[in-house]
């Protein structure tokens, strides 16, 4: 995640060689330290750090080194295993895991659920931490954008793409969309199977760069040091290699077209992406998401931060419906610039930031791998992968929303609160309310109750048979009453009751609502009205009740309405961005 404004304030860029034969010496470090500071350029070979993997022997031969001031990658044939994609086995082997020897072999012939979730659980975190270790290794220097670590980065990215057999998506025909002083972005794509779709694109980009040494712009300090950058950003760079091969290990690809982008230079003011929005390789009106994967790999207290989803119509929906393993959804109103999904936003393409938090580490050279929480970030990449693969095959796509940027500024949502109609017609002293007792203050013109023959100064004893406790209770027992109800009143020093027909439909959830303009598959709870199915069933404010599949042709407000009168056998709802259902002990 960049923490530079613009290209304005970079430093003026060296050539390439004159910069690396310019960091030859060592650098002077703090005393104290406890951390060791290596050249810039190395005159001698520098191993790269094992991942550790129980199920691959050591490898030699894999190393990043100079000579004579140009960088050499030597990366040996079998530093990773070849991973066959599912479309190029034999009809009916299914899909096999290339992870482990040994595991099950899926078959083709179950149902199409199958596939796709044996694709997502492909994303394991032996290979996140491979790919999270090598990218964060002291000898790639950071990977500034321009210089040898950084390049060994993309070397890396591209080999491993390769071994997907992902098909490049640069001009050129290659992988690499070069620009600036010696940035490359790198693209790839998943062509998609929809004749009439296969044009339109999802776009998933994660930037593969960092700080190098940090400067005084950069880094949080101290100055000097390789700015591994574990989290930032070699957790999304990996999440997306491991996305985009699990895209390629399904036997059927998705409806739409999947652009892969690793973006250079984001830590230089998201060059990266501002240069492909300049000069893209598809038109960017066929663009219609994007999912932006920055700083995936601190999970803590299971949280994760969702920007973006008022950017396009039930985006936040579309994020939790992913959420499959319980993580704590938080969703923020501000659209930062500070990552490459801006450039897209600022062209009207809708987009989700998913981001599990900055920390202490940020910017600083203790960004380091072994920080990284390797179970949260598989848990986020396989929540990413789902996404991904959902919008890629609907119908529609999110259209963009022009009234997020005015919701971010006022940090704000104008929720429209549908009329409902009053159902009784009276008013009484709330203060007496609170204590059981209900005298009537005022009743409405032509209301049901005034036909019903309600006056004022009337004292309310039972509604539909039931006492009310309190004012809340009697209000629950109004909203959820059938329309032909009966008013117990004492008048005069003698009860009566009354027979009166209630306007409107019953209430048989028990909550007051709002509409968010953004979210048209549901409805937000501003109130839970005491007493009622809601509350029985622990329904609370700000959860969004889903309305379901019916009625889809319909204004909001008025499926809402329809779903309100409906008796239901459980309760749908998002709360934190978790999906839950709340069955009814009394089912209808």
């Amino acid at each position: 995640m960049s923490s530079v404004g613009n290209e304005a304030s970079d430093r003026p860029y060296a050539p390439v060689r004159r910069e690396w034969a310019a960091r030859q010496a060592p650098r002077a470090l703090p005393a104290g330290s406890g951390r060791t500071a290596l050249p810039a350029a190395r005159n001698r070979t520098t191993p790269l750090p094992s991942p550790g993997r129980a199920d691959r022997p050591a490898r030699p031969g894999r190393s990043v080194f100079c000579a004579g001031g140009l960088l050499t990658v030597l990366w040996a044939a079998a530093f990773l295993p070849s991973r066959v994609p599912a479309a190029d086995l034999p009809s009916g082997a299914g899909i096999a895991s290339p992870r482990a020897a040994g595991e099950t072999t899926v078959p083709h012939a179950t149902t199409q659920a199958w596939p796709v979730r044996e694709a997502e659980r492909s994303i394991r975190q032996r290979d996140l931490k491979a790919d999270i270790f090598t990218l964060a290794a002291d000898s790639l220097e950071g990977r500034e954008a321009g210089t040898q670590g950084g390049w060994a980065a993309a070397a890396y990215i591209v080999k491993r793409l390769r071994q997907a057999k992902l098909a490049p998506a640069a001009e050129d025909g290659g992988f690499f969309q070069e620009f600036g002083h010696a940035y490359r972005n790198i693209l790839a794509v998943v062509p998609g199977r929809d004749p009439r779709l296969r044009s339109e694109y999802v776009l998933v980009g994660a930037h593969y760069d960092h700080v190098g040494y940090g400067n005084e712009r950069n880094s949080r300090g101290p100055i000097g040091y390789v700015h591994n950058g574990a989290d930032d950003n070699a957790s999304g760079t990996a999440a997306l290699l491991e996305i985009a091969e699990a895209l390629m290990l399904l036997p059927q690809r998705p409806r739409r077209s999947v652009l892969i982008a690793f973006w250079d230079a984001e830590e230089k003011g998201l060059l990266g992406s501002r240069f492909f929005v300049r000069s893209p390789t598809v038109p960017l009106e066929r663009i219609r998401f994007v999912l932006n994967i920055d700083m995936v790999g601190r999970l803590r207290n299971r949280t994760v931060e969702v920007f973006g989803w008022r950017t396009g119509e039930d985006l936040r929906r579309l994020a939790s419906a992913s959420n499959r393993d319980g993580l704590t959804l938080r969703f923020p109103l501000t659209i930062l610039p500070d990552s490459d999904h801006y450039p897209f936003f600022e062209h009207g393409i809708p987009y989700l930031l998913l981001h599990t938090g900055k920390h202490a580490e940020y910017h600083t050279p203790s960004d380091d791998a072994p920080l990284i929480n390797l179970r949260g970030t598989e848990t986020v990449a396989r929540m990413l992968f789902r996404i991904v693969w959902e919008v890629a095959n609907r119908d529609r796509t999110p259209d963009f929303r022009d009234a997020a940027s005015a919701e971010a500024r006022a940090d704000r949502i104008r929720l429209q609160h549908p009329v409902r109609p009053q159902r009784l017609g009276i008013s009484w002293n709330a203060d007496r309310g609170a204590a059981g007792e209900f005298v009537l203050t005022a009743v409405g013109e032509d209301s049901p109750a005034e036909r019903a023959g309600l006056q004022v100064g009337d004292r309310l004893i039972r509604f539909n048979g039931t006492v009310p406790r309190d004012s809340e209770h009697l209000i629950a027992l109004v909203h959820t009453a059938d329309p032909e109800a009966t008013v117990t009143i004492r008048r005069d020093g003698a009860s009566r009751t009354l027979h009166v027909r209630l306007a409107g439909t019953p209430d048989r959830v028990g909550v007051r609502i709002a509409i968010d303009p953004a979210d048209n598959g549901g409805v937000v709870v501003t109130d839970v009205i005491p007493g009622g199915l809601a509350d029985r069933l622990g329904v609370q404010r700000g959860d969004r009740l889903l309305l379901g599949e019916e009625d889809t042709d319909r204004p909001l407000a008025e499926r809402a309405r329809r779903f309100l009168a409906r008796r239901h056998a459980a309760l749908l709802l998002e709360r934190d961005g978790r999906i839950l259902s709340l069955a009814n002990p009394e089912r209808p």
